[in-house]
């Protein structure tokens, strides 16, 4: 069995690929991951769980140990500051 951190890091190798397939624009696609990248990893956990794995919040929630408003606080937390630093760009 593949420890924790193996997993993870591929989970999130197939996210990243994934985002740069759906982006037209490649130059978006390359700033889209940088700025994943510099997410705090639960918020880059929570969005990536919401964005590409379409969990529902309370499912994201419970996986974490957490309630679902919590889920949806980060969510949206992350999703600013995504936006923020995209429009900064």
């Amino acid at each position: 069995m593949q420890d924790f951190e193996a997993v993870y890091r591929d989970y999130f190798a197939d996210v990243y690929r994934y985002a740069l397939a759906l982006c037209r624009d490649r130059e978006a696609a390359r700033q889209l991951y940088g700025l994943l990248d510099r997410l705090p990893e639960t918020g880059r956990t929570v969005f990536c769980l919401r964005v590409f794995g379409a969990l529902p919040f309370a499912g994201i929630g419970a996986s974490m140990g957490k309630t679902e408003s919590w889920a949806r606080v980060v969510y949206f937390r992350a999703r600013q500051t995504l936006r923020e630093a995209y429009d900064e760009l």
